[in-house]
This record gives C-alpha cells, structure tokens and sequence, in this order.
C-alpha cells in the first residue's frame, strides 16, 4: 500500500483547520493522529513497541509506534519537521512507515 493509500494526509501543517489524520493498516484497521500527537513525538525517544519490534527514526526525523489494535502489527510512522516563513508556520511531513510482523 502506497503512503497515499496509507494515510488520509501526509503533511499536517500547524496553520490547517483540520490538522488530523489516519493511518489505514493492512487489515483494515484505521487509526486517528491529532497535530499534537507528532508535537509531542518530536525529539521524542518513548516507543509504544517491545525491544525486539523497535525501529526509531533515521537522524533528523522522529517517529511513532504503535501496535495495531486489530492484528497486533508493530508498526512505526517515520515523520519530518518543516518550517517556512515568518508568522510562525511548520509542519510535519510523514516519510515513511515501517511495518513489522504480528507480535
């Protein structure tokens, strides 16, 4: 599945009105991501995920992970910080998703 076919957006940006989005899981499972869920994540080294299924973030990027709460999927959202302007404006870019084995 394409990240366009994965996510409802992929950049969510702080001046938006609707700043969510949705990760569709290969199971069907979707779950819901607020603009301060990827505010909170950056710079962020808390993972969801056991030793054993953790991924990170490649340098300069940060990351969320989560298990799928229908198949158990550890899956990790790889996401980039963007600022431009001078009223303030930056947004987060998803650049990838890492998808493990059913724990």
């Amino acid at each position: 599945m394409s990240m366009e076919e994965s996510f409802t957006k992929i950049e969510l940006n702080n001046y938006d009105l609707d700043r969510t989005t949705r990760y569709r899981c290969s199971c069907g499972e979707q779950v819901g991501f607020q603009f301060h869920d990827f505010e909170k994540h950056w710079k962020s080294e808390f993972s969801n995920l056991q030793k054993g299924h953790f991924v990170g973030a490649p340098e300069g990027e940060a990351f969320i992970d989560f298990y799928c709460p229908q198949c158990n999927v550890p899956t990790t959202i790889q996401y980039s910080l963007s600022a431009a302007g001078q009223h303030g404006e930056f947004w987060y870019t998803i650049q990838n998703v890492a998808v493990g084995q059913s724990a």
